[in-house]
């Protein structure tokens, strides 16, 4: 299992800048929308990004640290890329609006198709 991580105002993920990318080896295997981990994200006195993860089934958990991410000067990006990507995430928020309730209504379809995958098809009260 892996998490990427992005940097942007879009609510598209392939509209954002790619910051990091966390992988959770040799986790057991389990059905689709029922393992579940916990992801954490704090900007610490630092300007670093630090990404905690874990896995609630194990308990086992990872860290990661993407270094400048929040430090004026120090930023991954510079002050004219941070103003496009707010202005672009201003004139794109119907877009973002309806592509994150696409996203929500897909993700609940599938939540609902692997529940009644789990329970043999039949709908419990």
């Amino acid at each position: 299992m892996n998490f990427k991580v992005y940097l942007g105002e879009r609510s598209k993920a392939s509209q954002n800048k790619p910051l990091a990318q966390l992988d959770f080896p040799n986790l057991p295997v389990g059905l689709k929308g029922v393992e579940k981990v916990t992801l954490s994200l704090d900007i610490d006195a630092k300007g670093a990004l630090n990404v905690l993860a874990e896995h609630q089934a194990t308990g086992r958990n990872l860290k990661l640290v993407v270094e400048g991410v929040g430090v004026k000067g120090k930023l991954m990006v510079t002050d004219e890329e941070v103003e496009k990507m707010v202005r672009e995430g201003e004139e794109h928020k119907l877009e973002n609006e309806e592509s994150a309730n696409r996203a929500v209504a897909a993700s609940a379809m599938l939540s609902y198709a692997c529940a009644m995958t789990t329970r043999g098809g039949h709908q419990t009260t």
